[in-house]
């Protein structure tokens, strides 16, 4: 038999709790004890252990919600334990006994003993009979091996109060060291109802216990405004309900009762402050002075509360830390590091308002303590790489906390003499700690030295070198931890310590390269007071360790930095200000700062002067906020003096002393990238707002410094840009986000100026086509001019400037000299362009000087859309017959505006067309020889025909070679109507306007024309109407004053609005007068030449229809008829054509009149001269004059099975050949004709009905 191991019955199994760290010494006792024997417990404990700790307990108290505790551990106790620091909540009892005798001679008797005790602590108590007899299905067994009356029946009928279970069986088998199960089928159920019951009873006691804390609570509170009231007492029940709470994990209620407990201190000590007088700090403070995070002290500090010993400085840290470990055990660590914060900082100055109590440095050592200890206490609970919201809550308090030991440091580091009493290491002293304390020494106190300090930290820090490692890399910790919240202003905060603290280590090449990256973090956001005072200490280190380039960029920013955006000032407060007293020792470089805002702008500037004059190439400084740009009129002005135009700009000084200016320069951008600038010669701009003319005749840079402050007045992808320079700088001044400002400059009528058109004699068919570049030469004697002329479109249009000709007999080239003033120059360009364009964007360019000033070369560029399409569109039909032919030409306009034909003549080229005896070899007559002009609109179309005879032939003369010896050429005299229209309005203008208006008329018709004529796409008909069909040609005033703009017009020309008005008035008033206008009669005509030659290879048939003329048909009586097809050669060239021609005719179908029969279709050879008789035989279907059906003559086609095929042939158009190819490629045309087709045959009705068969078509 297995021998059990005995148990001591004074050993106490604890059972370690499920909650994390710093979980409370204090927890749920239950005592147990066995009868008769010690050995059960070391039988059963094992599994009993197993079912712990309980779960899922269930707490309704009257007044509160449900509580539901998802785990509460328990610890067990012998009950004859000699510990009695807690006491037990549950008394068990394990009877271990099946003897009926022994029972009642024995272990009634000790129960009733141990029930005695334990009914006398008013605890819950439970009976468990642990039976070693097997539990038995009764179903099965029908009670054959059970007693009548078992043992745990006579254990409730002795020991079970009435409606109270007390007693529960437990059954194990004697020979096995643990309980077993009796069935198979009760596993789930074998601690059940042990466990069940001892929650009962702990959450019986635990709310008997706290419904008696909570009547003593209310007894107490309720004597709370009577004097004398015992605020210890409150403490003390207080803080036990809490602790009772926290046992049952009920936390949130635990937390609840401290934030009161907390609530009831501040508001005694407000209402009593004579109570906590003298209780400040105790002479046991010492041992709780750091904060207990990590382990409990709740019965310690309760009993020296009891003994009347307690302090604020106690009661504080312990209700506090409370307050922590309670929150970290609900983890909400961000609320636990939340209320850190605010704890360390109010507290701490809670200490130093009782500042004469401490020893020197206490209050920053037990600051600099309780804030690493929070940290490394907050981290070992944070879930490493969470980056949840709580979690980052949680670091950046820490990171707080770990900024707020560091700034102890700088307390403790000035007191001890290792760091000097300015900005910014005494961000964090207090006024009296600044004005009191010297440097180097520390504090005294008055108070007792039985306080001592939480810390060694005061001894250590002593050392230099010790406290440099500490303050360093607590700020690099700080740093990164702020980092890696994303709070990156409070680390920019700690690297400019870290900086000053190199600083005064002499450490300046460290020094620097931490402030220097630090000003740019404080631009965006404007906060210019701390940019300003980081600036200041970057420009004295980079002047000590003579860096030039780095010193003047620091200067620049510095000068930037002082610019108030609200308000549009420069002030640089923070370098007028002293700065505070430091010790006699301290070697911190200082800048010699003026005492007043001019005089250190003068300063700055200067330095920047100085500076700058060492860089080896400009440097731009984009967007200077110092000075500023603006125009005071957006309408510029003509140069009364010189040629050219003037704006008038503001330019706003933001320093407090003048600026001396060299250049201004202003740019302003055209809609195709078109650049002007103007520019002011010395000026100096005073502090405020300056007024400067800019004019621009040419681009002038003058400077005299390396330094270019640009500004941008546009917004992204605009185009106008303003710049300014400056003294020793080139200003160019800019300010992002304002609107696009458009700037108009009046046209000076008087100036150069230059037009583009084609040419008025146009040649088509040539590679190359002529335009005329005609150039006025203005108000000024230009001495020499150059012409360049180009065009981006390049794969479109091609000029030829080497073969360029001078239209004026003096001028033979693209270089003029000596133009007189006021007169205009022709210059005819060829060019080559691709016919598929209709126009071309043209970039001309002259460069001159005047007689005035030739020393100055000028430079006029204007970019012009150039027109090459011609405005006359041209159809030829060619019309051949035995010994002439007919030349169809039809004329219409490609535009929408209409033309007027002055004339067409078709002639011989001059180079062509004649003998060796010079007679002519063609004779042309026109239709109508002798015709008036004609007008043709865009809805229109005219045609012109001429007759060509070769002369000097007879009937066998071939006209081929004729043909192929001549070459024709249209010409048409035409002129748009619009030109006709704008000179009608020039003659009125110049009758009714003075002599000083006149020089606009030139100009005002010209922007007529263009706007009339603008939309190509849409002819108004109303418009012309009035002149072309009006006898007078009376123009249409109220069209034309609504279709054309007069004031934008105007403006152009005249910017001054009242005398704009004046002219649009005037303009109105001639416009309106209704009288007859007559066209000059010098208004130029143009010509366009169409070359032409006749086609060489035609074949002339002629059909004819061979019957009776006197024939009378009837209907369905068929009539007998000769088809005959005669062929002429006389306009083929035979040479090029010697095989004989096949040639087929095709007889067209007219069912509605004709049954045919016979061969309609067939193939035969041609012959010059010769004729092909078809018979065939037609049948009327119906009565009337009905005509003979048509014929088509083809040549033939050889597909791939050699079959026959055709294609259509007809009279010849030049823009629609219909040819043939022979074998040797060359081109044949058909053209046929019928000699008696208009002699249609009459066709009776017939009185009967006809039946006949019609022969099949075959080929």
């Amino acid at each position: 038999m297995e021998q059990s191991q005995p148990t001591n019955p004074t050993t106490t199994t604890t059972t370690t709790t499920t909650t994390t760290s710093s979980s409370s010494s204090s927890s749920i006792v239950v005592s147990y004890h066995t009868s008769p024997s010690p050995d059960v417990w070391g039988r059963i404990q094992a599994d009993l252990h197993r079912q712990l700790p309980l779960k899922n307990l269930s707490w309704k108290p009257k007044n509160r919600q449900l509580r539901l505790i998802s785990s509460l551990p328990i610890s067990f106790q012998a009950f004859d334990s000699p510990n009695t620091d807690s006491s037990p909540s549950v008394y068990l009892l394990f009877v271990a006994c099946d003897d009926h005798e022994a029972y009642k001679t024995i272990i009634k008797q000790e129960i009733r003993t141990w029930l005695d005790t334990v009914q006398a602590n008013h605890s819950e108590w439970l009976i468990v009979h642990v039976s070693t007899a097997p539990k038995l299905n009764l179903s099965t067994t029908a009670g054959i091996f059970r007693s009548k009356t078992g043992l745990l029946d006579k254990l409730k009928a002795d020991f079970n109060p009435q409606k109270i279970e007390r007693c529960i069986q437990l059954s194990y088998m004697s020979t096995m060291d643990s309980i077993v199960q009796a069935s198979m089928q009760d596993t789930s159920t074998q601690w059940s109802e042990l466990i069940s019951r001892l929650k009962q009873s702990l959450l019986l006691v635990f709310e008997f216990k706290i419904n008696e804390m909570e009547e003593s609570l209310r007894m107490i509170v309720s004597k709370r405004s009577r004097h004398g009231w015992d605020f210890q007492e409150f403490f003390i029940q207080k803080a036990q309900l809490a602790n009772q709470f926290e046992i049952m994990n009920l936390f949130v209620d635990s937390l609840i009762q401290y934030d009161e407990l907390d609530a009831a201190f501040s508001q005694s000590l407000s209402d009593c402050p004579q109570i906590w007088h003298d209780k400040v700090y105790g002479k046991n403070s010492s041992q709780y002075s750091r904060l207990a995070l990590n382990n409990d002290v709740s019965e310690k500090y309760l009993e020296i509360v009891g003994a009347g010993q307690m302090t604020i400085f106690d009661l504080r840290i312990y209700v506090f830390s409370k307050q922590v470990n309670l929150l970290g055990r609900l983890n909400r660590l961000d609320e636990a590091m939340k209320r850190a914060s605010i704890f360390i900082s109010t507290f701490a100055a809670f200490l130093r308002s009782h500042q004469h109590i401490w020893p020197a440095n206490y209050i920053e050592s037990w600051v600099y303590c309780a804030c690493n200890e929070l940290v490394e206490w907050c981290e070992e609970r944070i879930i490493p790489g969470s980056k949840d919201i709580a979690t980052l809550d949680s670091l950046r308090c820490c990171a707080q906390l770990l900024e707020l030991a560091h700034s102890q440091l700088d307390r403790i580091g000035i007191q001890a003499g290792h760091l000097p009493s300015i900005h910014p290491f005494n961000m964090s002293l207090s006024q009296s700690t600044t004005r009191d304390t010297p440097s180097g020494q520390l504090i005294e106190s008055s108070s007792s030295t039985s306080v001592t300090s939480p810390t060694n930290s005061i001894e250590f820090l002593k050392d230099p070198e010790t406290f440099e490692k500490v303050y360093l890399d607590l700020g690099r910790r700080t740093i990164n931890l702020y980092q890696s919240t994303g709070r990156r202003r409070s680390a920019l905060k700690l690297h400019c310590k870290t900086a000053g603290f190199e600083q005064i280590q002499s450490r300046l090449e460290s020094a620097h390269r931490l402030y220097s990256h630090l000003p740019a973090h404080y631009v965006d956001d404007k906060w210019t007071t701390i940019e300003s005072s980081l600036l200041d200490k970057c420009a004295s280190l980079q002047k000590n360790l003579g860096l030039s380039r780095e010193w003047l960029l620091s200067t620049l920013a510095l000068v930037r930095s002082g610019v108030t955006y609200e308000a549009g000032k420069w002030s640089q407060d923070v370098m007028i200000k002293s700065p505070l007293t430091s010790s006699d020792d301290d070697d911190v470089n200082q800048l010699e700062l003026p005492k007043d805002q001019s005089t250190l702008a003068i300063k700055l500037m200067n330095d920047i002067k100085d500076q700058s004059l060492k860089l080896e190439k400009d440097f731009a400084a984009i967007g200077f906020p110092i000075f500023s740009i603006t125009l005071s009129s957006s309408i510029g002005r003509l140069s009364e003096t010189v040629e050219g135009s003037i704006v008038e700009a503001k330019i706003t000084n933001l320093l407090p002393c003048s600026i001396h200016v060299e250049a201004i320069r202003m740019k302003f951008l055209g809609r195709k990238s078109e650049s002007l600038w103007f520019t002011a010669g010395t000026s100096e701009l005073l502090s405020g707002q300056t007024t400067i003319d800019l004019f621009c005749p040419m681009s002038l840079k003058i400077r005299i410094s390396r330094i270019l402050f640009q500004y941008y007045h546009r917004p992204q992808a605009s185009s106008t840009t303003t710049t300014t320079n400056q003294n020793d700088k080139n200003l160019t001044g800019d300010q992002e986000g304002s609107l696009l400002e458009i700037v108009s400059f009046p046209k000076d009528l008087l100036g150069l100026d230059f037009k583009l058109s084609l040419s008025p004699d146009i040649r088509l068919g040539q590679i190359e086509r002529n335009c005329v570049l005609s150039l006025f030469s203005g108000r000024r004697f230009l001495s020499k001019a150059s012409v360049s002329i180009a065009s981006s479109e390049s794969d479109i249009i091609k000029f030829d400037l080497d073969h360029s000709s001078v239209c004026d007999e003096h001028f033979n080239n693209l270089t003029l000299e000596a133009i007189e003033p006021e007169s205009t120059v022709f210059l005819t360009i060829p060019f080559s362009a691709s016919a598929t364009e209709s126009s071309v964007d043209v970039n001309i360019s002259v460069d001159y000087r005047t007689s005035e000033d030739p020393s100055i070369k000028r430079c006029f560029r204007k970019p012009i859309k150039l027109k090459i399409s011609v405005p006359i569109e041209v159809k030829i039909r060619e019309i051949f017959r035995s010994n002439w032919m007919f030349a169809k030409f039809t004329l219409g306009t490609d535009r929408c505006s209409p033309l007027r034909i002055q004339g067409t003549e078709l002639r011989l080229n001059d180079e062509t067309g004649t003998t060796a005896f010079a007679s002519p070899l063609l004779s042309i007559t026109s239709a109508s020889p002798n015709s008036s002009s004609i007008v043709i609109l865009p809805s229109q179309t005219s045609d012109f025909i001429f007759k060509v005879v070769p002369t000097n032939h007879s009937d066998s003369t071939n006209f081929s070679e004729i043909v192929d010896s001549s070459e024709l050429n249209l010409i048409v005299k035409y002129r748009l109507i619009i030109d006709e229209i704008g000179e009608c309005l020039r003659s009125k203008l110049m009758l009714k306007m003075d002599e000083t208006e006149k020089k606009v008329i030139g100009f005002l018709i010209e922007q007529v024309k263009e706007i009339i004529t603008k939309d190509d796409e849409r002819f108004d008909s109303e418009f012309y109407s009035s002149y072309l069909f009006d006898k007078d040609h009376v123009l249409h005033s109220n069209l034309l004053l609504n279709k054309v703009d007069w004031n934008l017009v105007c403006e152009r020309i005249e910017k001054d609005q009242v005398k704009k008005k004046d002219l649009v008035d005037r303009i109105s008033t001639i416009i309106q007068d209704c009288s007859p206008v007559v066209c000059h009669p010098d208004v130029p005509w143009q010509t366009i030449t169409l070359p032409f030659k006749l086609s060489k290879s035609v074949i002339l048939t002629t059909i004819t229809y061979e019957r009776d003329e006197d024939l009378i048909g009837k209907v369905g009586k068929p009539i007998p008829i000769d088809l005959l097809i005669s062929t002429s050669f006389k306009w083929l060239n035979l040479d090029l054509n010697p095989q004989p021609i096949h040639l087929v005719y095709e007889i067209l179908n007219s069912s509605d009149q004709w049954l045919i029969g016979g061969k309609k279709r067939g193939k035969f050879i041609a012959q010059d001269n010769g004729i092909e008789t078809v018979k065939m035989i037609l049948v009327p279907l119906k009565p009337g004059y009905l005509n003979v059906p048509q014929v088509t003559i083809k040549l033939p086609e050889l597909d791939n099975n050699r079959s026959i095929s055709t294609t259509t042939t007809g009279d010849n158009n030049n823009n629609n050949h219909n040819h043939k190819k022979n074998s040797h490629h060359h081109e044949i045309l058909i053209q046929s004709s019928y000699s008696n087709s208009f002699h249609p045959i009459l066709v009776l009705p017939s009185i009967t009905s006809s039946k006949f068969i019609v022969p099949p078509n075959l080929p």
